[in-house]
């Protein structure tokens, strides 16, 4: 989640600071507004920005945290960053700090008593987050349709909710449905593996997300 983020806020905020530079020489040219205001205008998109990828991990992780106790999880721990909400052994709830490289937010439960892991409500825990994304993305693309008269910091938090919303969910929908779907229904199919095919899967898909780090930072070691 965290590469994703720091990807999509360098396209994204490339993009906007093109549209939006594009805009004040527009406006500047034509008088339509001062430049000092097209700059805070500028200003204000970017802080849009910020706010609304920020606010999508919560959604994401949220989503997985919703679907997991409709599918009957326990709550364990809810983290953004490094701020984790988490369950201690009395039952209470804690604020502790907690980080995790390459993660920008991680929700964890525990999966329901007494159930065959073959037998795992797993499918709508897995999409939560996704669904999350994809969920509150189109309401703000359905906002920018049909509400008018908005001030442009509201504008451009809802477009940046959108873009951002629909490039999390394809980020980790594919992440999850190869991670998640694919490597462990394709393990469980050989007869000799079978249900471990599930629980070999998390090792396999983190060693392989491994791997292609240390290759791409061993690539950008030798091109700098």
């Amino acid at each position: 989640m965290k590469k994703a983020l720091t990807i999509i806020l360098s396209l994204a905020i490339g993009a906007a600071l093109g549209l939006l530079i594009g805009s004040l020489g527009r406006s500047s040219m034509s008088n339509d507004q001062s430049t000092l205001s097209a700059t805070f205008e500028i200003a204000g998109g970017l802080v849009a920005l910020l706010i609304a990828a920020y606010l999508q991990i919560v959604l994401h992780e949220a989503g997985h945290l919703v679907c997991g106790l409709l599918s009957g999880y326990r709550f364990v721990s809810f983290r953004i960053m490094s701020i984790t909400l988490i369950k201690d052994g009395e039952g209470k709830l804690r604020f502790k700090r907690f980080k995790l490289a390459g993660t920008g937010g991680q929700c964890l439960m525990t999966p329901p008593a007494n159930v065959a892991p073959e037998h795992l409500p797993t499918a709508l825990y897995n999409a939560g987050g996704v669904l999350s994304n994809l969920l509150w993305a189109t309401l703000a693309l359905l906002a920018l349709l049909y509400c008018d008269n908005m001030n442009f910091f509201f504008k451009y938090f809802l477009a940046s909710t959108m873009v951002v919303g629909y490039a999390f969910a394809l980020i980790n929908g594919i992440t999850e449905v190869v991670g998640r779907f694919v490597v462990p229904v394709a393990l469980w199919a050989v007869a000799a593996i079978g249900v471990w095919g599930c629980w070999w899967s998390v090792g396999i898909v983190w060693f392989l997300s491994a791997l292609t780090a240390w290759l791409r930072y061993l690539y950008m070691k030798k091109k700098i």
